[in-house]
């Protein structure tokens, strides 16, 4: 039981991995609007996954309400790709991701993968750590660049110009025609 806050409640219990069901997406869409600052694009792939026959959409449950998502992705006859791994903020670091990831190395190896793949951001410690413990290994790093074109680029610095005035662009600018 905890008591840290003066009331007495059960500890979690060990969460339930099943397939997603429709009626799964609000309750999931909603703890994945806090992944990342700028939104998140689970609820564009929903349905694609939800209907993917190949491979196996699942959820991670407590007490019946879904706090947890992982898309298993066949990418061939023996290759799996993990996407989507996600875990309500609330229920973080209570062993919601590690179930999932279980449940759907499991599912990868049912549907014929000898070896499974993910992606995870590279200043995800603990996901990688996690990762880890299931036998990935990095095998490539992305770093990402980011920068306003219009306001760091050079104005002098222009495109070629193929004789079609909506191809003739200079940075920072126009140049050619009006059409341009």
């Amino acid at each position: 039981m905890d008591v840290s806050d003066g009331e007495r409640r059960e500890a979690p219990t060990e969460p339930r991995v099943r397939p997603a069901r429709p009626e799964d997406r609000d309750a999931v869409l909603a703890f994945c609007a806090r992944t990342w600052s700028d939104g998140d694009y689970i609820a564009e792939v929903w349905d694609d996954w939800l209907g993917n026959q190949r491979g196996v959409l699942l959820v991670a449950t407590l007490a019946e309400r879904p706090v947890g998502l992982v898309h298993v992705r066949m990418l061939s006859a023996d290759e799996a790709w993990l996407e989507g791994i996600r875990v309500d903020p609330a229920v973080r670091r209570q062993g919601v991701g590690r179930v999932l990831t279980s449940r759907g190395l499991v599912a990868a190896r049912e549907r014929g993968a000898a070896v499974a793949r993910l992606f995870t951001m590279w200043d995800n410690v603990a996901a990688q750590a996690m990762f880890g413990a299931f036998g990935f290994t990095r095998i490539a790093q992305v770093t990402y660049y980011e920068a306003a074109a219009e306001a760091t680029a050079p104005a002098s610095r222009t495109a070629t110009c193929d004789g079609r005035a909506s191809a003739c662009r200079r940075v920072g600018g126009r140049a050619g025609s009006a059409a341009g």
